[in-house]
């Protein structure tokens, strides 16, 4: 997933009267890729539960009341229909890392957030003129007393 928008936006739209909200996209097998929970109304959820599939193949029969959600929160490149304003966006077939894969929607945004997480500060620039700095310039001996 990629999140475009500050996720406490998405928390403001937590509506108190549902157990848990979804997005409603056209294949239901997408709504349990983002679901907000109303936690005090999901105090008898166990695990057990969820596998109970002979009542709902999608494990969602114990949510007494589901919710919507914007469509622009759960967007599943590939299913639903293309958009701009997607502020989650769901690789639902794969990142656009793989061949089969980079040619979806929002794989630039994905790649500037690629980009963006493997960038490090230089060591130097990071310890300045701190005690660190001064024992990293030296080769240390771990086995030696500081």
């Amino acid at each position: 997933m990629l999140v475009l928008e500050d996720i406490a936006k998405l928390f403001e739209l937590a509506d108190d009267k549902c157990t848990i909200q979804l997005v409603k996209n056209k294949l239901r097998l997408n709504w349990c890729s983002l679901i907000l929970f109303n936690n005090a109304k999901c105090r008898e959820l166990r695990p057990a539960v969820i596998d109970e599939t002979s009542r709902d193949p999608f494990g969602l029969w114990w949510a007494s009341s589901v919710g919507a959600l914007p469509k622009e929160w759960n967007h599943c490149v590939g299913y639903d229909d293309p958009r701009n304003d997607a502020k989650l966006v769901h690789f639902t077939q794969g990142v656009p890392f793989f061949p089969e894969t980079q040619g979806t929607e929002y794989v630039d945004e994905w790649r500037s957030e690629l980009e963006a997480s493997m960038h490090a500060e230089s060591w130097e620039s990071l310890m300045g003129n701190s005690v660190h700095a001064k024992r990293g310039a030296q080769a240390i001996d771990l086995h030696r007393p500081a």
